[in-house]
């Protein structure tokens, strides 16, 4: 029983390392890509002429938040998922 305790303790913090890297990985990609076509994006969203060009830094600022955010979602994920969320 000691064993098998064991490998699933390595197995979760693997699997944990694992989904951080993708959160990573992704979060970045998605980053730069809202940071890339912002403009299309507001615009495809319907945003006025008039509001665009506040609306666009504004999206650009929140874009740079996304890798932190699934960051935030994995690692409360891993945390529920080991009964350890208090």
């Amino acid at each position: 029983r000691r064993g098998s305790k064991g490998r699933r303790s390595r197995q979760i913090k693997r699997l944990t390392s694992d989904a951080l890297f993708m959160a990573i990985a992704m979060g970045i990609v998605m980053s730069a890509l809202l940071q890339v076509f912002a403009v299309p994006i507001l615009q495809l969203l319907g945003t006025p002429p008039d509001i665009l060009l506040e609306a666009l830094p504004y999206l650009r600022i929140r874009g740079l938040a996304v890798p932190a955010v699934l960051i935030g979602m994995v690692t409360q994920g891993a945390c529920i998922g080991l009964q350890d969320s208090r």
